[in-house]
Formats: structure tokens, C-alpha cells, sequence
């Protein structure tokens, strides 16, 4: 009878330790991915950034936007990482996208396919939104893009804007890593002082277990 008892013990004890761990691995578990469905119904109750859709369609289009606020979402996405960058239309999707904390999008508009002055105003925007919410998964993608502009930029208004894109990539970088780098004393056209930033960067993800993706 006693040893009845004794295994009918280890068997609760067992089954509660099991529930336990499954409900650590939920709240350890990695963030979901957005899905269009739940960033549609998040936008639909807010009135403002339906308004700011149907405007985007009717004024930078010039066409009706689809009959979901899903469809909508993945044209815009799809219109930011164009290649064939319209500037308006593309600056103002990105911008609702930052409005409802659409990281996942944000990360990708960093690897904006247009690489003209419009695609680096996209990045900018990209930036600063990383900088404020301090997402450790977008710190690949900024790494790529700065690695790949890491040149002086002939011109005047285009060297103008590449030097504020750098900037912007680096202050997205150090919010993140809190790396210690005065970036008022650098100078952006130094592809020496970039490459150290990249380095350090690079040293900080690896230690954080968070992988690069340069080739993109």
C-alpha cells in the first residue's frame, strides 16, 4: 500500500513539473513573428492609421486599396522593398508601419533594394525607428547596410544624405549595443574609423549570440 501511495506521489510530481516547464518554454519562447491578420486587426482599430492606408492608396497611387486592411498591408510592404522606389507612396507606408511598431517590416526596409537618395530616406526612417525601440534583431540588418555604404559619397546633396543614412545606422548601433562611441568627434567619411565601429559590432552580436547576415 505504501508503495502505491509513494509512486501515485512521484507521478503528480511529475506531472506538475512538466506543466511548469512547458509554461516556462511559452514565456521564454522567441517573440512571434507579425502576421498580417493581427497587425490588420490592430490597424483597424485604430481610425487614424485606416485613414492613413485608404490616403497612401487614393493620393500616391491613385487607386483604391483592396478590400482587407491584410491585402493592404503585404501591397505596401511589397511597395517599400521595391526596387523601382516610389518615394512618397513608399516614405509614407514605411511611416505607418513605424507608427504601429511593425518591427519585423521595419528590420526588412532597412535592406532597401533602391540604393538612390530615396531608398537611403527609407533607411533613415528604418534608423531611427530601431534606435528608439532598441531591437536587438535589427542589428544585422544594420550592420549590412553600413558595411555596404561605407565609402565617401561624391556630391552634394547625395553625400549629404549618405553621411546622415551612416549617421543614423550608427546611432541605431550604439542604442543597441551601447557600444562606447562619441559620434560627434567621428568622421563618417573615415572608411577606417567605420570599419572599427563595424568590428566592435560585430564582436557585441557574436557575445549576444545573434547572428550576422552580411550577404544579404
Amino acid at each position: 500500500m505504501k508503495i502505491e501511495i509513494i509512486a501515485f506521489l512521484f507521478m503528480i510530481i511529475l506531472v506538475v513539473t512538466g506543466c511548469k516547464n512547458d509554461n516556462e518554454g511559452e514565456d521564454n519562447g522567441t517573440e512571434l513573428q507579425i502576421t498580417w491578420d493581427n497587425l490588420a486587426k490592430k490597424i483597424d482599430e485604430n481610425p487614424d492609421s485606416q485613414a492613413s492606408i485608404n490616403q497612401i492608396f487614393s493620393r500616391d497611387l491613385r487607386t483604391n486599396p483592396p478590400s482587407s486592411t491584410s491585402e493592404a498591408l503585404q501591397e505596401l510592404y511589397q511597395l517599400i522593398n521595391d526596387p523601382n522606389l516610389n518615394p512618397s507612396a513608399s516614405k509614407n507606408a514605411l511611416e505607418l508601419f513605424v507608427k504601429v511598431n511593425a518591427k519585423d517590416v521595419i528590420r526588412e526596409s532597412l535592406l532597401n533594394r533602391n540604393h538612390e537618395i530615396p531608398g537611403w530616406d527609407m533607411i533613415i526612417i528604418a534608423s531611427e525607428s530601431v534606435a528608439s525601440t532598441k531591437d536587438e534583431k535589427a542589428l544585422p540588418n544594420l550592420i549590412s547596410v553600413l558595411a555596404k555604404n561605407n565609402y565617401p559619397q561624391p556630391g552634394s546633396e547625395s553625400a549629404t544624405i549618405h553621411q546622415r543614412m551612416k549617421r543614423e545606422l550608427i546611432e541605431a548601433i550604439k542604442s543597441i549595443t551601447k557600444l562606447d562611441i562619441d559620434i560627434d568627434k567621428l568622421n563618417i567619411n573615415d572608411p577606417k574609423q567605420i570599419e572599427n565601429i563595424l568590428s566592435q559590432a560585430r564582436d557585441w552580436a557574436k557575445k549576444h549570440n545573434i547572428p550576422l547576415n552580411e550577404n544579404k
